[in-house]
């Protein structure tokens, strides 16, 4: 790691300066200025792990145990909050879809539908997928199968994933419908805790991938009919979004699509990707009468919506510039919202607020 002066005094701030610009080329994660106070943060809980006292000692030990100590640090930074059947919105387009996700299926050798949850976390949304999708199949195509590919670039929760045991506080909130035989509620001194059963286990893996280098990942181009990569872009910027989108394309099958979370887009990035249901995005290139008919019919819902209601005009408040940023990538003008203007403080909200007249003010 050759950005750690490993010898001589080095300062929290130093040692956070660098750290930060080296995990930023690993993850793509924006680690600047504004993230400073954070990485310090669980920068010096990981020294207190390690009863280590100064920058120095941890330099020293990260020197000597860079491999390991390396995963550690992307855990610490790179892990989002996520839970059971996020963004239900999804789960509704996907069962829309299903009929011909099984049509495509039943003319494929193994019957399988494949699909990536890409940036995983701790496995929530993987195994809301199983869970799902093995319900739905067995009640409209019980000779269909499918698979689930789990990633994360945190080995932490790559491994959390794989053990599929979650709190039953959180597991008791998923759809009635979803939680019998899905989910295994413990007894006794374990009663606090619940695992994903055996039947879905079976049809899912789980890998450490980085999104930014997919190759020698052992994936098959065109191999999958759905990649959900869902809040996640909030993190990066145009440019790595661009990087990763262009890296999905290989992998997502001809006629299949991108998932991203509700407030986020592809827009302004350089891609062969459109937009054809809600943050759902299929190849331009490659056309077919089902997907062409999507793109059409979600148009006309958007149009439509755009006619019965105007835009909201959005005033954002807030001292940092990175949550700014992420706030005008998610409030576009495809989910009916124009930032019409960004204020760092209350004085500047308030004189903009007279002049600009939004309907909708975002405050720190």
């Amino acid at each position: 790691m050759g950005v750690l002066r490993l010898s001589g005094h080095i300062s929290m701030t130093e040692l956070v300066t660098q750290l930060s610009t080296e995990l930023e080329k690993i993850t793509g994660n924006k680690l600047g200025a504004k993230q400073a106070p954070m990485v310090e943060s669980r920068l010096r809980r990981r020294m207190q792990e390690l009863k280590l006292t100064t920058p120095q000692e941890y330099a020293s030990h990260l020197q000597g145990h860079f491999s390991h100590e390396i995963g550690e640090l992307v855990g610490l930074l790179t892990t989002h909050h996520t839970f059971f059947f996020r963004e239900w919105a999804h789960f509704e387009w996907l069962q829309e879809q299903l009929p011909e996700l099984i049509k495509r299926a039943r003319g494929r050798a193994d019957k399988t539908i494949r699909i990536w949850s890409a940036a995983c976390s701790r496995g929530q949304e993987v195994w809301s997928l199983a869970a799902f999708l093995d319900q739905l199949l067995k009640s409209q195509a019980p000779d269909v199968r499918w698979h689930i590919l789990g990633t994360d670039i945190d080995p932490q929760s790559v491994q959390f994933a794989r053990n599929a045991v979650y709190l039953w506080e959180e597991v008791k909130k998923i759809p009635v419908q979803f939680m019998g035989g899905n989910f295994i509620r413990g007894k006794g001194d374990i009663q606090a805790y619940a695992k994903v059963a055996n039947t879905l286990r079976a049809a899912c893996e789980f890998k450490v991938m980085n999104l930014l280098s997919l190759e020698g990942s052992g994936i098959a181009p065109a191999s999958f009919d759905v990649i959900f990569c869902r809040n996640v872009f909030i993190y990066f910027d145009q440019p790595t979004i661009q990087a990763i989108t262009l890296n999905f394309q290989r992998y997502v099958h001809s006629q299949g699509f991108l998932v991203l979370g509700l407030s986020e887009s592809l827009q302004g990035t350089q891609t062969d990707m459109r937009l054809i249901g809600p943050s759902v995005y299929a190849l331009r290139s490659q056309k077919s009468e089902f997907v062409e008919k999507l793109e059409r019919d979600w148009a006309h819902r958007t149009a439509g919506a755009g006619a019965q209601r105007r835009r909201l005009r959005v005033l954002c408040v807030d001292d940092s510039p990175s949550i700014l940023s992420m706030l005008k990538k998610a409030l576009v003008e495809e989910h009916d919202f124009e930032v019409v203007g960004t204020a760092k403080n209350g004085v500047e909200a308030h004189e903009m607020q007279q002049r600009l007249r939004p309907a909708v003010m975002t405050l720190d």
